[in-house]
């Protein structure tokens, strides 16, 4: 086979021998020949089978989805964490550190409430491109991990903000069409089970055309309050309404003060006391108190935005407890006398202290101490329940604080990558690219766009390590020793770090040889040469030993997406954004050769396989797919024997897809669309 530009002949895809089996293939979407090992037998080779005796089953979840969600983290009757992160609801054991999962969604959830009784909750998600033409909601147990109901039609693109109501009985909704329009769902008995299914809902109305925050029913006057860019609202139902309008009323909050000049002003985050008053956190740092829909008070309580609330009503402790831009957490007492100003928790209530601009300030907890430096501690959630508060930051890590502790030292449950969006702007946008595992140890590393390099130990199930980077990092990959990690960056740069410690041993400045992003990279397996693959075009090679760079492989008409080396660490394959698969001799200095005939390398042994065209795995595309829909494949490290076999010879291969699925085949996968065993996780 000669380049895939180039038209093909029948001395190029015809093999020329006694073999019928070994010729040339050509599928959808590859554009090329893949070709078998000469000694493939066709119909009946056992390379051939798929049949899989493992599956793949959801362990950990190393996540909390807290950048672009609000008040999603909760603790549940039993005490265990509910949260969510991709297409996975996740109950979050602290005691055994485990997780259980709910898997009733098929792609992001972006929104969580509890219900009042602390068992069931509501999820929500954008709309899927494999689904229904609406976002769906899903109402399951954080006990059986059974979906009860499920509740679509109304909404557009998304679901971004759910509330129970107080006697569970009602549902609020918000989604985010150009309206962010409410909708309110009843179910006539307050566990959500059995009878009937969920039609309309009962009332729907107009939340607000710029940008929404989140919407939370209030618990003493079952009205619910939407929060957004200078405005607060509250809606209800009407009890007796005509049958030509909308059950539901709306109010505007009127943001005017005799304290304030100008109160209008963005609406971040909402809580309510035991009285019904409805306190609401500014993106100018000041929490504003509304009876009814008059702001009635308002005091300063952080520099930059007040970011959440949550209002603890249990009997002795009635505080409410707010995070801000600044990164700290406060403790307020909020005094009868409405002409009184708030004042942070005493050290005799709450044993929280804080030294800011050498003063102590009691409660008050300076979060920006404990989490990963270079990272926002802001929160996006924040909940209570016996002397705890849990806090999930826009940074996607999850702390819990003690309210007795004499340090106020948190803990952190969760880490993971996350959104660097401004605050207070959706950008969806950000990715996690970068994965790769070590050779033998059960660790892992990731780079994404948040800038940062992290390693996971699959034992411990943690985040052990962590690096900031100053690009997004887009790829990344372990030396064979596993004592290097390679990342690629976005702007055409590299990075060579100690596995260890993470520092720096070699590095490739961005925007000078290659100026677009490192989709690829890898060590041959000899670990003398690093592979370095560009979205422009192009393959750099460099000398491990100098790292100075002694070749260029090109000839590919797009960005580079995969690349492997061969067994020896002569070869290289390749793929790209015009569905192209190249081979190229990488053994010597200057310009790889490019191999223009693929059949000459069909019996050449690859120690992985990342490219997502060729014969081995050819199987693995489904019908009607796009070149684009499977974005990764992986090998497994080891291979394994069935009863019968004479030696270890069969291995596992993964594939990712942009329907949020993992599936599982046989290597090779040969056998067209080989189906595979899936889980999905988003």
């Amino acid at each position: 086979l000669q380049s895939n530009t180039a038209p093909a002949t029948r001395h190029q895809n015809v093999i020329e021998d006694d073999n019928p089996y070994n010729d040339g293939v050509k599928y959808w979407p590859f554009r090329g020949f893949a070709f078998p090992p000469s000694d493939f037998k066709g119909p009946g080779d056992m390379r051939q089978v798929d049949e899989l005796n493992a599956k793949l089953e959801l362990s950990f979840v190393y996540g909390y989805r807290g950048d672009r969600s609000r008040s999603n983290l909760f603790y549940t009757k039993s005490g265990k964490l509910v949260y969510h992160t991709a297409a996975v609801g996740i109950v979050y054991d602290q005691h055994s550190h485990s997780q259980a999962f709910f898997h009733g969604h098929d792609d992001d959830i972006v929104s969580l409430a509890l219900h009042p009784d602390g068992v069931l909750c509501a999820t929500g998600q954008v709309r899927s491109l494999k689904g229904p033409p609406n976002p769906r909601i899903l109402i399951w147990s954080t006990e059986t991990l059974q979906a009860l109901k499920e509740i679509s039609g109304f909404h557009q693109r998304a679901v971004i903000s759910l509330s129970f109501s107080s006697d569970g009985k009602q549902l609020a909704s918000i989604g985010s069409d150009n309206s962010h329009s409410i909708a309110v769902y009843e179910s006539p008995s307050a566990d959500w089970a059995g009878g009937k299914p969920i039609g309309a809902p009962v009332g729907v109305d107009k939340g607000h055309n710029a940008e929404v925050f989140e919407a939370k029913f209030n618990p003493v006057t079952n009205h619910v309050v939407l929060s957004g860019e200078r405005m607060l609202r509250f809606f209800g139902l009407k009890e007796s309404p005509s049958l030509t309008e909308s059950r539901i009323w709306s109010k505007k909050g009127i943001l005017k003060h005799k304290d304030k000049k100008d109160a209008q002003t963005d609406m971040m985050s909402v809580a309510f006391g035991p009285d019904g008053a409805t306190y609401s956190g500014t993106v100018e740092g000041d929490i504003y108190i509304f009876h009814e829909q008059q702001l009635t008070r308002l005091f300063p309580a952080h520099k930059g935005a007040v970011t959440a609330l949550w209002f603890d009503t249990a009997p002795g402790v009635n505080r409410l407890f707010s995070s801000g831009q600044d990164g700290l957490v406060k403790a307020w007492e909020i005094p009868e006398d409405g002409k009184a100003q708030p004042k942070t928790a005493s050290s005799s209530r709450l044993r929280w202290a804080t030294q800011i601009d050498g003063k102590m300030h009691d409660g008050v907890i300076d979060l920006m101490g404990w989490v990963t430096p270079g990272l926002e501690a802001a929160a996006h959630s924040l909940h209570s329940n016996v002397g705890h508060l849990l806090v999930g930051t826009i940074s996607n890590e999850i702390y819990e604080l003690d309210m007795a502790a004499t340090d106020g030292s948190p803990m952190c449950i969760m880490q993971g990558h996350f959104n660097q969006a401004r605050q207070g702007h959706n950008n969806f946008n950000y990715e996690l690219d970068g994965i790769a595992s070590h050779p033998f140890a059960p660790e892992v590393a990731s780079a994404g766009d948040d800038k940062t390099l992290r390693v996971w130990d699959l034992t411990l199930k943690q985040m052990v390590k962590i690096r900031m980077l100053k690009h997004a990092g887009k790829s990344c990959a372990y030396s064979p020793d596993g004592k290097l990690v390679a990342v690629g960056l976005s702007n055409g740069g590299w990075l060579v770090v100690d596995s260890a410690e993470l520092e720096t041993k070699a590095f490739g400045k961005g925007g000078v040889l290659r100026k677009e992003r490192i989709g690829d990279l890898k060590f041959s397996p000899n670990g003398e040469k690093l592979a370095v693959a560009s979205n422009d075009n192009f393959i750099d090679l460099y000398d491990t030993s100098t790292w100075e760079r002694f070749g260029e492989c090109r000839g590919h008409s797009s960005y580079v997406t995969h690349i492997d080396w061969s067994a020896d660490s002569k070869m290289l394959q390749s793929t790209c954004g015009a569905y192209e698969l190249l081979y190229f001799d990488a053994s010597k200095k200057g310009r790889g050769k490019q191999i223009p005939f693929a059949s000459s390398l069909k019996d050449v042994s690859w120690a992985s396989q990342s490219c997502v065209f060729g014969w081995p795995v050819m199987g693995i595309w489904p019908e009607g797919c796009d070149g684009t829909d499977i974005n990764a494949v992986a090998l497994s490290h080891k291979s394994y024997k069935l009863p019968g076999d004479k030696e270890a010879w069969r291995r596992h291969l993964v594939s990712a897809d942009d329907f949020g699925t993992v599936r599982l085949f046989h290597y090779p996968c040969v056998k067209r669309r080989g189906g595979g065993r899936g889980q999905t996780g988003g």
